[in-house]
């Protein structure tokens, strides 16, 4: 007997490399976190994000707590970041995301109003990344996926990163028996 769904599946993510393609509403919840990624090419060299790393922390930190964002925890890779958040209240995600975009662009490229970026300038490579996280396996690779890029952004290379992960989650299910 096949089962019918009486309800029409949507899609969790948006975004990213689907920036032309996508024609509907970006999926957003208030009830399940979220992965989110920011990406530019132009953050490299002196424009890193991993070399403004306070500084990109600071904002995301003072721009979660201003629009009540749980901001569980993140990854600095150079040219992008990963989020994992909580969203409390759908509205404010705009402003959250518009606010910290142009916040560590200006911080890392030094525009300001008093140096306006060029008009042919693009800071940002693609519209952000987000994914809802919607189950418990969904969640723990979420996990892992930051914490090996945290590893990769301190110079490990992603096998070495892996292993690292599995390792760390390895000692810590003994320590619980």
């Amino acid at each position: 007997m096949k089962k019918h769904n009486l309800f029409k599946q949507q899609k969790t993510d948006h975004g990213g490399d689907l920036k032309h393609a996508q024609k509907r509403a970006r999926p957003l919840s208030t009830h399940q976190s979220m992965h989110l990624v920011l990406r530019s090419t132009q953050a490299k060299g002196k424009m890193s994000f991993y070399l403004h790393k306070k500084a990109v922390d600071q904002i995301l930190q003072n721009f979660a707590d201003k629009y009540q964002i749980e901001l569980k925890s993140s990854a600095n890779v150079g040219n992008h970041i990963h989020l994992h958040i909580k969203l409390t209240n759908r509205k404010t995600y705009i402003q959250f995301i518009r606010a910290v975009t142009a916040a560590i662009m200006m911080k890392v490229t030094g525009f300001c109003r008093d140096r306006p970026k060029p008009l042919n300038f693009q800071f940002w490579d693609r519209r952000p990344f987000t994914k809802i996280v919607s189950s418990i396996t969904a969640f723990q690779n979420l996990v892992d996926y930051i914490q090996i890029n945290v590893f990769e952004s301190m110079g490990y290379t992603r096998s070495e990163a892996r292993y690292e992960v599995k390792r760390l989650r390895f000692e810590f299910q003994c320590q619980k028996e």
